[in-house]
């Protein structure tokens, strides 16, 4: 099936499993809206006559700018280049960079790890925010940037819990803005994991009505501008609670629901929940590097947890709903 910004695939597989394939416009919607939509789909398929739940609501006129649009906050997820000290670092655009994929997995052993470098003044971190900060210094540290280069983690931050403005149940378009949080390399890399994850939860702690309001306003005012292409630069998006992988048609929830190649872009990471061999649900953290690079950030990984990281490089499984 295919429309104006959509193409679903549904592939029988030999053994009898199923992969249903999914390719969506983000400007149409974003991740938890696509899985709104598949409920939906999933509750007509069990019950023709029945209505989905809930109802979708196209209500895009909440997040329109103001009026006249005006910014209000730092917006360093739009501004990296200003940031950058570096014009000649190639991009994930240009020609290929000897690039690998590859996915780790983040489950209670090693969550547990990361929390033996919380101090005392910091008892509690989100998972979230531990596998970022922990991802995200090393991955700075494998790349070997110039010390005085400045790196960005810019992710995406869910607002419809917000109060204002108040989206309403079944809204089917993006509702999020995407902090950044920004450092000098040798800061980022000579300091402890915690200065990586205080600046985590400072960018998510930014996410204010007025930050919202700006965001949008900002987009407005200077052409909806797009995210870095820099290798060097990190994008995170957490769909791991969206919920895809409880979409269920009536063959039963899936064991893998998520992107298909772990993102759109080769320096963008999209977290995706994920069953490993022994049972255990975990993360599934796919990280794109040069080949050399790769091999620097498994060693840090490793060095900071202890013990060899749970990898793989497919995601492959016969029973798998997928988000491209």
């Amino acid at each position: 099936f295919i429309s104006f910004g959509v193409k679903i695939q549904v592939t029988r597989l030999i053994c009898g499993g199923l992969v249903l394939a999914i390719r969506i416009n983000h400007a149409i919607s974003g991740a938890i809206g696509l899985v709104q939509f598949l409920n939906a789909v999933s509750q007509i398929s069990k019950d023709p006559s029945s209505a989905p739940s809930p109802l979708p609501v196209w209500q895009r006129w909440l997040l329109s700018a103001r009026n006249p649009p005006y910014v209000t906050c730092v917006h360093n997820e739009f501004e990296v280049e200003e940031n950058s000290n570096s014009s000649t670092e190639p991009t994930i655009l240009d020609s290929p960079l000897n690039l690998v994929r590859k996915c780790f997995f983040f489950g209670a052993q090693e969550i547990k790890a990361i929390k033996k470098y919380l101090p005392p003044n910091i008892p509690y971190a989100t998972k979230f925010d531990l596998v970022t900060a922990l991802v995200w210094r090393s991955r700075t540290i494998a790349l070997q940037l110039d010390p005085e280069e400045f790196v960005t983690l810019t992710y995406a931050v869910n607002v419809r819990g917000k109060n204002k403005p108040k989206l309403p149940s079944g809204y089917y378009g993006n509702g999020f803005v995407s902090p950044a949080a920004v450092s000098k390399v040798n800061q980022l890399c000579n300091n402890s994991f915690v200065y990586a994850l205080e600046l985590v939860k400072k960018a998510k702690h930014q996410v204010t009505e007025d930050f919202i309001k700006s965001a949008i306003d900002y987009s407005v005012l200077h052409g909806k501008p797009g995210y870095s292409t820099l290798l060097k630069d990190w994008i995170v998006s957490d769909a791991s609670r969206a919920g895809i992988d409880d979409v269920d048609f009536g063959w039963g929830k899936p064991i893998y629901g998520g992107t298909m190649d772990g993102g759109p872009t080769f320096n963008m990471t999209v977290y995706s929940q994920f069953r490993n061999n022994q049972g255990d649900d975990v993360w599934g953290v796919p990280v794109c590097l040069p080949v050399a690079a790769m091999e620097n950030f498994q060693k840090e990984m490793e060095k900071m947890i202890k013990g060899p990281m749970d990898e793989c490089n497919k995601f492959w499984h016969p029973r798998i709903i997928s988000m491209l």
